[in-house]
């Protein structure tokens, strides 16, 4: 029964290769998100004084959190990292990450749940508002920024286990290198034919 088990079992190596590819695809699917998120109008408020006409400003996710669309670029630019680095320098990526992730999500959730500054919105539109409309596009973004977190401790905590791209090319290589062409073996047995010794 317990060999059964073990058959059953996926072996470690596919375990890592897929946790490597679920991390990538959480840096790169959060990025994506938060570069859709900011991209996208998160407040529109207006200002209206009898005898004069209304004013409308409409402002992004990104004119409001500028550090989180810096975050969505070092993200995406995180992921390539990982494929590149290898042993410690992965472990340290996947910790920049982290930090990033979360600086990025703290932001988000402070406007959120607290709304934009009064005092933002009376200079874009030049006297206090009367209507303020949030939209909750500050909801995707805060998922984007979460599900890089998660890719990024993900990183941090196993992506030295994970396997590297260089390595694999290096065993193409030595194996390439290791198994003789379809030539050198005919000159081998040509050489044996003649009764001479190939291996000198």
């Amino acid at each position: 029964m317990s060999s059964d088990a073990g058959a059953s079992a996926s072996p470690p190596s596919s375990r890592h290769s897929r946790h490597y590819g679920l991390a990538l695809a959480g840096l790169v699917l959060g990025a994506a998100l938060l570069f859709l998120a900011l991209a996208q109008d998160w407040v529109r408020a207006t200002a209206s004084s009898a005898g004069a006409p209304a004013i409308e400003v409409v402002l992004t996710g990104r004119a409001l959190v500028p550090a989180a669309a810096g975050a969505a670029i070092v993200l995406l630019a995180g992921a390539a990292g990982v494929v590149a680095v290898r042993d410690r320098w992965r472990t340290v990526v996947g910790i920049v990450l982290l930090l990033v992730a979360t600086g990025a999500a703290v932001a988000i959730a402070t406007f959120g749940f607290g709304g934009p500054a009064s005092a933002r919105l009376t200079a874009e539109l030049g006297t206090p508002a009367t209507s303020v409309t949030t939209s909750m596009w500050w909801l995707v973004a805060l998922g984007g920024a979460v599900l890089a977190g998660f890719a990024g401790l993900a990183v941090a905590v196993w992506g030295r286990t994970w396997p590297v791209l260089a390595s694999r090319f290096e065993r193409q290589s030595a194996r390439a290198q290791a198994t003789p062409t379809g030539n050198s073996a005919a000159r081998i047995w040509d050489a044996l034919d003649r009764g001479e010794d190939p291996t000198e």
